[in-house]
């Protein structure tokens, strides 16, 4: 496991895993029951993050991926995604969920 976050709510956890064909997990970390497995990094995750309102996760794939996924974690669906030009350390989202922030070296970027 390479990153970890709560949702707002305090019911869900998401984590993102590291190595080949890494895995985000969206958990109910009260009952351990795995309720979403999303693929589409390769290397890594670095970040993690439920949206505010508990729609969207948001993770970011070590610098040798490069992506950005934005999912619909219910689902399963992959409903955007972007490929960032420099190494990512973290990211957050705005309180009313309007857009997300991601920090590196000498950067922030609002998405």
């Amino acid at each position: 496991v390479s990153c970890i976050a709560f949702s707002p709510d305090g019911q869900y956890m998401v984590l993102g895993e590291t190595g080949h064909q890494p895995r985000v997990l969206v958990f109910d970390w009260r009952t351990g029951s795995i309720l979403a497995e999303l693929l589409g990094h390769k290397f890594g995750v670095v970040a993690v993050r439920f949206s505010p309102d508990l729609c969207h996760v948001v993770s970011v794939g070590k610098h040798h991926d490069g992506f950005i996924n934005v999912w619909d974690w219910r689902t399963g669906e992959k409903v955007g995604s972007n490929r960032a030009t420099t190494k990512i350390h973290s990211l957050a989202f705005a309180p009313d969920g309007s857009f997300f922030v991601t920090v590196g070296i000498r950067h922030v970027k609002f998405w």
